[in-house]
């Protein structure tokens, strides 16, 4: 199996989740602590890396996900994750009211939307 950057195995009740509505709390699918997600990601960031019970074979499970199989060796990549999870889209259009979980899809949402 080549060597991916990450991995995610959404199951349906997760993606449904996601769609759904925000999370405000996460159940670790590990060890089962409940971590409150906060507007710093912190919390949560940090139980993806520390979790005792997770089984890091090698670098790329420098960070999992408590929520699903996703695994990622990069902080950045793990906090756009856990956006996902939670419904979080920080950044907004400045022309209409589209707001989206990531910088380059708010760039290509103003190319296509909103210039002549």
């Amino acid at each position: 199996f080549p060597s991916n950057e990450h991995t995610c195995c959404f199951t349906p009740a997760l993606i449904f989740q996601n769609l759904s509505s925000p999370l405000d709390l996460f159940t670790c699918q590990y060890c089962r602590l409940d971590v409150p997600y906060e507007a710093d990601e912190e919390s949560i960031m940090s139980h993806c890396r520390h979790c005792p019970c997770v089984a890091r074979p090698d670098i790329t499970y420098m960070y999992v996900c408590i929520l699903c199989s996703y695994h990622t060796p990069k902080s950045t990549n793990m906090r756009r994750h856990v956006r996902k999870h939670a419904g979080v889209k920080p950044f907004r259009c400045p022309y209409c009211e589209h707001s989206t979980a990531r910088a380059e899809s708010l760039t290509i949402h103003i190319t296509l939307k909103h210039t002549s």
